[in-house]
C-alpha cells in the first residue's frame, strides 16, 4: 500500500513512516497541505492519504475541498487522524481516528479506506 502522511509534526510523521514501513507499506510525507497537493498533482498517486486536520498554510478541510474538485484525486480515499474535537469523519474523508490511536486500529483504518476504494470501482 503506497500512503501519504499529510502531517506538519515530525514525530509524528516519522512514527507513522516507520510504523507503515515496518508492515511492508511505502509511506510519503507532506509537511502541509499545499505540499501535499503539489505530490498528487505531479507524482506518484497513493493509494490512500492519512490527513491531519491542523496544518500551517491551509487546513485539511481546505485540502479536502481541493482533493474533491480534482477528478483525478477524488477517488483516493482520506483517513483523517487528528488531535481536534471532531467526531466525525468531515466531508471527503472515509475514517476518522484521534490522535493518540493504537497500531491496530491505524492499520484497520487504512485497510477499510482502500477496501471501501476498490468496492466503489467495481
Amino acid at each position: 500500500m503506497d500512503v501519504l502522511i499529510v502531517e506538519d509534526e515530525l514525530l509524528v510523521s516519522r512514527s507513522l513512516v516507520d510504523l507503515l514501513e515496518h508492515h511492508g507499506h511505502r509511506a510519503r510525507v507532506a509537511d502541509d497541505a499545499l505540499e501535499a497537493i503539489t505530490m498528487l498533482k505531479h507524482g506518484r498517486r497513493p493509494d490512500v492519504i492519512v490527513l491531519d486536520l491542523m496544518l500551517p498554510n491551509m487546513s485539511g478541510r481546505e485540502f479536502l475541498e481541493h482533493k474533491r474538485a480534482d477528478p483525478r484525486l477524488a477517488s483516493v480515499p482520506v483517513v483523517v487522524f487528528t488531535g481536534s474535537s471532531t467526531r466525525e469523519p468531515p466531508e471527503g474523508a472515509v475514517r476518522l481516528l484521534r490522535k493518540p490511536t493504537t497500531e491496530d486500529a491505524l492499520l484497520a483504518a487504512l485497510r477499510d479506506a482502500t477496501a471501501q476504494r476498490a468496492a466503489d470501482a467495481v
